[in-house]
């Protein structure tokens, strides 16, 4: 019980500490996260292992939350600021597996990631140090099509 409740505690000043606006990664029980958080609340979590497929979660600045896994049938879509746009919470199929390969890849150059969620508030991220955070896909640790 007090392991659970150290960890819980470390993930809670992980996220206070987080810097708006810019992409962080951390490390936890051989999980890496990935995660921005806007001004205004919203959150992008992306979790990788090499042991299961990448995990999405989508907070909208309102409080609401779409994961990867749980969607319903939603979907939670990322707009670069190449003008591409990507379904990046079906990390399980063929397609959505290169959905979310390519996304990682064009995020790493982008300076601004529009996010759109079935059911959610929109958000805009922007940031300047994606490409520093961000490994190459295939040095992620993520995992897509298991």
């Amino acid at each position: 019980m007090k392991k659970i409740t150290f960890l819980l505690m470390v993930l809670a000043s992980a996220q206070a500490g987080a810097a708006v606006n810019q992409w962080t990664r951390t490390w936890v029980q051989g999980v890496t996260e990935y995660r921005i958080q806007g001004k205004n609340g919203a959150e992008l979590l992306m979790t990788c292992s090499p042991e299961n497929n990448a995990f999405v979660q989508y907070t909208s600045p309102d409080g609401k939350t779409l994961t990867s896994g749980n969607d319903d049938g939603r979907s939670v879509q990322a707009q670069t600021d190449s003008g591409d746009t990507f379904l990046i919470n079906d990390t399980f199929s063929d397609a959505g597996g290169s959905n979310f390969e390519a996304f990682w890849d064009a995020a790493r150059k982008s300076h601004r990631i529009h996010i759109t969620a079935t059911g959610l508030t929109s958000a805009t991220f922007t940031f300047s140090n994606a490409a520093g955070v961000l490994p190459e896909f295939d040095k992620s640790g993520c995992l897509t099509r298991m």
